[in-house]
């Protein structure tokens, strides 16, 4: 008998790093290489998917045809929801046979980069939602950060299908190869950090 969690066509992607490390560069690698994939799609991905883990239902109902995911979190004045890291255990069991990615950068710059984002109205909705000063707020993603990375590398330990990528220094032919069993990546879709030096560059390739 076939759960009603279980999926039963190709695998998923699920890219389970914060915000603001590189999730917009490789949701467009992946859309642009013929991957369906969705990227936060205005906060309406996690609250989606927290509403069907409520609900009882499978977390990726609605989204069905969708194969690779990122950037799961909804941020408003009132709540904050990081599904990436409250929820990609139940992603593992209830798809199985998909590929999780962590992706990382230097923490001091990951924090930088969040405090500047929608200049600077994403920290002032995280602060008012979570009723925190800007000091707490930072202390816990710093928090955050390290307790989420080291978590999921533990819970990951000797699956084959999770790969930790660190934007600041990886090689793109590390997640060709890693996806090669089952998908194909247009590496001319790769948004090399590397060619973005500009702040707008920066800003784009680091969502």
């Amino acid at each position: 008998m076939i759960s009603k969690f279980q999926d039963t066509n190709m695998p998923k992607i699920f890219v389970i790093g914060f915000n603001k490390t590189a999730t917009r560069a490789f949701h467009n690698l992946f859309k642009n290489s013929g991957i369906a994939s969705v990227h936060w799609d205005e906060g309406k991905l996690a609250r989606t998917m927290i509403a069907n883990d409520v609900n009882g239902q499978p977390l990726l109902s609605g989204y069905e045809n969708t194969i690779a995911f990122s950037d799961m979190e909804f941020v408003s004045e009132k709540e904050a929801m990081y599904v990436h890291m409250t929820h990609y255990q139940k992603l593992f069991h209830q798809y199985p046979n998909s590929y999780f990615i962590l992706n990382t950068r230097n923490i001091a710059a990951w924090i930088a980069s969040r405090k500047a984002h929608a200049n600077g109205k994403y920290l002032l909705m995280c602060m008012e939602s979570q009723r925190l000063s800007e000091e707490e707020m930072v202390a816990k993603w710093h928090q955050e950060f390290c307790a989420h990375c080291r978590e999921v590398v533990d819970f990951f330990n000797g699956y084959e299908r999770f790969i930790q990528l660190n934007i600041d220094e990886f090689n793109i032919q590390e997640l060709i190869k890693f996806l090669a069993v089952d998908f194909k990546l247009d590496v001319s879709k790769w948004e090399h950090l590397d060619k973005h030096k500009s702040n707008n560059g920066l800003k784009n390739a680091k969502n």
